[in-house]
């Protein structure tokens, strides 16, 4: 399977942390189950115990090492560590061998919980001290408190455009000969990795499979599967509307601004339409002592100036035309809006 560069850095990362011990790391992960067989397949020492746990089947072996292991301890212990994340933990510091490497799935589910915090803090030496690992895996995780500085946070992010194309290119590959009329080529690979932006690896998969049609990929359907992907996320709306600046009177400057923009080299793919920012974020200047709202807007920020993505601050009286040039730009472009 071939590695994204930030997948090769999560590589990397838990690498170097085996190297000097490091005893716990945090994997935030859109794809636990791939993540999972991602780090198996990378640290291959078939010498080393590969143990997996969740809360409904508990302790599973990931190679023939770990099957010996949990053989060793016997059905009895192994079935009790089910629906028990503390008692798993405990049998992890007490009874696993040397070297071996722990995987914790949903880990977020927990980590409010005293008893599992304390059991984690409990490994911590003795893990360091013998080379075993505990790898917490999650879709997103918040360390307590108490598990800050015990822990290395690592990222293992969505696939990116040349993943995604990879996947569709696999699944187009794996039609029987003669029952597609069409062929793999670029320009369809870069359109649907383009449609499956923010799907992971499972998701992209699935939609791509399904949006197979023996004339061609079904592009409505992809658009339906980033729909509700992205509505799946609160706050946020996917946009298709009809309207194009042809529709569309005055706004003339938008339009050419638009127009420049959307024609240069670096030709973005998505508009994104915040409304009402400075109500939205009013807690950034009062009102939220929480600090919720300032976060949000730092984030927004910071994403913005992190990866170069462009902006304008659209302000007028209402009617004036703000939210319609966005959903017109990206109507007009064939952008996602």
């Amino acid at each position: 399977m071939a590695t994204t560069k930030q997948q090769n850095e999560l590589i990397a990362g838990l690498k170097a942390g085996r190297r000097v011990s490091a005893p716990i790391f945090a994997v935030t992960t859109p794809d636990q189950a791939a993540a999972q067989r991602l780090i198996c397949e990378a640290l291959n020492n078939d010498a080393v115990a590969k143990i997996s746990w969740d809360l409904v089947r508990g302790l599973t072996p990931r190679n023939n090492r770990a099957a010996a292991v949990l053989a060793e301890l016997g059905e009895d212990v192994v079935r009790a560590t089910v629906g028990d994340p503390a008692g798993f933990l405990n049998l992890a510091r007490q009874s696993l061998p040397e070297e071996t490497i722990v995987f914790m799935h949903n880990a977020q589910r927990f980590t409010d919980d005293a008893a599992v915090v304390q059991a984690i803090l409990n490994l911590r030496d003795e893990f360091k001290t013998d080379r075993r690992t505990l790898i917490l895996l999650a879709p997103a995780l918040r360390l307590p408190a108490e598990l800050i500085g015990s822990v290395v946070e690592l990222d293992d992010p969505l696939p990116d455009d040349d993943r995604l194309a990879e996947i569709v290119a696999a699944q187009i590959a794996a039609v029987p000969e003669g029952q597609l009329e069409f062929e793999s080529n670029p320009e369809l690979l870069k359109t649907a990795a383009a449609m499956l932006r923010g799907s992971h690896a499972f998701g992209a998969q699935q939609s791509a499979a399904m949006s197979l049609r023996k004339a061609g990929l079904d592009h409505d359907y992809l658009s339906l599967a980033a729909k509700k992907l992205i509505e799946q996320t609160p706050g946020l709306t996917f946009e298709r509307g009809g309207e194009t600046f042809d529709d569309v009177g005055g706004l003339t400057f938008a339009k050419e601004f638009g127009r420049r923009l959307f024609d240069g080299p670096e030709r973005p793919a998505v508009v994104v339409r915040v409304e009402e920012l400075e109500k939205s974020m009013t807690g950034s200047t009062g009102g939220d002592l929480s600090g919720t709202s300032a976060d949000a807007l730092q984030v927004l920020l910071s994403e913005m100036e992190d990866n170069n993505w462009s902006g304008i601050l659209a302000f007028g009286c209402p009617g004036a035309g703000k939210s319609l040039s966005s959903k017109a730009r990206a109507s007009s472009s064939n952008a996602r809006g």
